[in-house]
């Protein structure tokens, strides 16, 4: 079977409550061709209409490995509404009960797959869902795909998953149906570039491969790699060998300071744990450990290095540059260095591995885009295993080795930029900023020369005008206009990354909707010195101004109606309403104020509050170490009497600094003053501020 052959695309999406059971198909090409099979009292399922669908067409659905293509196969047998409901009831179950397996549900029924099944499953491709550990509740649900998206409608089930289907529900139960078909089709579009690098890789190695995470390729390509070089299947450990694990250090480790010195005797002293089921417990000395150099705290971890700045600016000027140094490859070639082998692959793994990063290191520069971008999911996606339990490459060692020195790595390499005199402003897992005076620059490149010597790594220039910082991991970052082109590359991480269709590496979908407009007038005034209200005020697109999350279980309500477990909204200016947990009717985060909009409006809404938006835009300066106002305050004089939200005293205010006379002032300028006239009963003037205003 050719993988990458053109067959007719459609996706599909089953539904199974009481009393019902339908299946549905939407062509990727044409969305207009739909067709759904039904099956309730009355009326059989045309099973034959489904089989000649399947084998026509490829399948793409969401979570169908999981669910759906057990409950097509279950359902071609002729089982009964009852029966598939049953069947539904052991795939899914609430916690803490365990829902059986796919492999276990089909062997229990006794089924097998349609002859001729040709099938994608997106939920590991879409890269917020390519995590190994097998729980499902860290997978991102399709709803909130379609939020980061912007899709046009986002919905719940209509109906109670227990609620017998009556023919009146029937209709609604459908279109609820064909809008999952709708946001199936859409991450399917987002998704091409991932799917497409599978098919050759499946194509290349024989394996199907299109449903799998990046981890799960890097492994799959190994157990290809194993069984071609010795003509034997590759299985993982049976046991696991428990206890303690002490760490190695490469021979290039050398600290120069005595606070650094003294780190490095407590990691050799230190044991990692390697408990019966796999799970590496970090030594308590270790995780979360400050290391302090030249005044900057860091912090060490399993997850790797985390300088610890916050709220500050740095500008590059004529006397000064910011440089920003990432490892190429950081744990590729830090796996490399530490020459240990899951015990399973002892004498092929390293030799593979070493392959596939030489390959993909020629093939890069040789401008041979796919060998390239293969070769990188497996570099990149490998490390992720050696920590999975039932993974072919599980090797608590290598996972050890490699975090902790390419930690010591990294913090032997500030210390020597710290030494030299240099102004280390940012550190995050496999990169290091540096301020320095422009005259070093060379200097500065001899010793990263010196140190990639060292340690066998080498290592990228970014340079950069200035950098903003919220904290280690929200960030925007401005590089220098490039030579030739003059273009300037916006970096933005974290809260300040984009999130929608069209970026590369489907980053789009890493990051919840979350006002985004507010970052897009910091970016423009940050770089152009756009005033912010003309970003806000003349942006016309609702979906920048869209914030979306996944509520739990019991969903939201708003104004009594239910909205859904994953909701979506805008703050609005002609209603103080929130929303509310059905469950527990506690506040949803973030929704005081707020609009739902489950459904993108045609036109752009009149009741969108852009002075929330302009507030939450000064607030992000004021996040990055610049100076934001509040803009109910701003141009303003005098004095106000007002309380802060959710408290009684009555301050009374300086405008436009929103500071009380007695000192009085909000952690932040999204902290609302909520003035009044004269002091309302039941309220009490604040001493302090009533005496300095006498």
């Amino acid at each position: 079977m050719k993988y990458i052959d053109k067959r007719p695309t459609v996706t599909t999406d089953t539904e199974c409550l009481p009393g019902y059971w339908s299946i549905a198909f939407m062509s990727t090409a044409d969305r207009s061709r739909r067709v759904k099979f039904e099956l309730y009292e009355g009326h059989p399922l045309d099973t034959d209409g489904i089989r000649k669908v399947i084998a026509r067409n490829r399948i793409v659905s969401f979570n169908g490995n999981h669910y759906d293509i057990p409950m097509i196969c279950l359902a071609l047998t002729g089982a009964s509404t009852e029966e598939l409901k049953a069947a539904n009831d052991t795939i899914i179950v609430k916690k803490p009960l365990v829902g059986l397996k796919p492999w276990e549900f089909m062997n229990r029924h006794g089924l097998y797959l349609p002859r001729g099944l040709d099938h994608i499953d997106l939920i590991q491709v879409a890269p917020s869902a390519a995590r190994d550990s097998g729980k499902e509740s860290l997978f991102t649900s399709l709803k909130m795909y379609g939020a980061m998206m912007g899709s046009k409608k986002i919905q719940d089930m209509p109906v109670g998953h227990d609620t017998f289907v009556t023919e009146d529900l029937r209709p609604l139960v459908a279109a609820y149906c064909y809008n999952d078909l709708e946001l199936t089709c859409d991450l399917w579009d987002e998704l091409q570039p991932q799917i497409t690098l599978r098919m050759q890789m499946s194509d290349e190695y024989g394996v199907d491969m299109r449903s799998k995470s990046d981890a799960q390729v890097g492994e799959q390509v190994m157990k290809c790699v194993y069984e071609k070089e010795t003509g034997r299947k590759l299985y993982a450990n049976d046991e696991v060998k428990t206890g303690a694990i002490k760490f190695v250090p490469p021979k290039h480790i050398n600290f120069q300071t005595p606070e650094l010195q003294q780190m490095f005797d407590e990691v050799m002293r230190a044991s990692f744990i390697v408990r019966g089921d796999g799970y590496i417990v970090p030594p308590k000395e270790l995780e979360g450990r400050i290391v302090t150099i030249g005044g900057n705290r860091y912090m060490m971890g399993i997850g790797g290095l985390h300088s610890m700045e916050s709220s500050i600016s740095h500008y590059a000027d004529e006397d000064t540059i910011i440089v920003d140094t990432d490892v190429t490859g950081y744990y590729p070639n830090n796996m490399i260095a530490t020459g240990r082998e899951p015990d399973n692959m002892r004498g092929i793994f390293q030799p593979a591995f070493r392959r596939q990063v030489s390959e993909r290191t020629a093939a890069k520069r040789a401008g041979q885009v796919e060998i390239a971008e293969s070769r990188k999911i497996v570099c990149n996606g490998l490390f992720g295993k050696t920590s999975s339990r039932w993974s072919v490459v599980y090797s608590p060692e290598i996972m050890i080795q490699t975090t902790l020195g390419g930690q010591l790595s990294l913090l032997m390499f500030i210390e020597q930029m710290t030494l030299a005199g240099f102004q280390v402003i940012s550190a995050n897992t496999d990169g290091v900023v540096t301020k320095l005076p422009r005259k070093h620059k060379w200097w500065h490149r001899g010793l990263v020369m010196d140190w990639e010597i060292e340690t066998s790594l080498e290592m990228e220039y970014t340079e950069y005008s200035s950098v903003h910082s919220r904290d280690v991991n929200t960030y925007i970052a401005f590089t220098v206009p490039d030579e030739k082109t003059g273009k300037v590359k916006i970096k933005r991480k974290g809260k300040a990354a984009v999130h929608g269709r069209g970026i590369p590496g489907a980053y789009g979908l890493k990051k919840n909707p979350d006002a985004e407009i507010a970052y897009d007038a910091v970016v423009l005034y940050l770089q152009k010195n756009i005033p912010l209200e003309r970003t806000i005020y003349e942006c016309k697109d609702i979906r920048k101004f869209l914030t979306s999350t996944k509520v739990g279980e019991g969903g939201a309500m708003f104004n009594g109606e239910y909205v859904g477990k994953t909701i979506r909204f805008y703050h609005c200016n002609n209603s103080s309403e929130a929303m509310f947990k059905r469950d527990n009717g506690n506040k949803v985060p973030k929704s005081d104020a707020c609009w739902p909009c489950m459904e993108l409006p045609d036109e752009f809404p009149e009741n969108v509050d852009m002075q929330w938006y302009l507030r939450e835009a000064n607030a992000i300066l004021n996040d990055v170490g610049m100076k934001g106002v509040d803009p109910a305050l701003a141009g303003r004089t005098g004095t106000v009497l007002a309380h802060m939200e959710e408290k009684k005293t009555i301050h009374t205010v300086e405008l436009p600094s929103g500071i009380a006379l007695c000192g009085a002032t909000r952690e932040t300028i999204r902290d609302k003053w909520v003035e009044f006239d004269a002091v309302p009963d039941g309220h009490r003037h604040c001493k302090k501020c009533r005496d300095l205003e006498v």
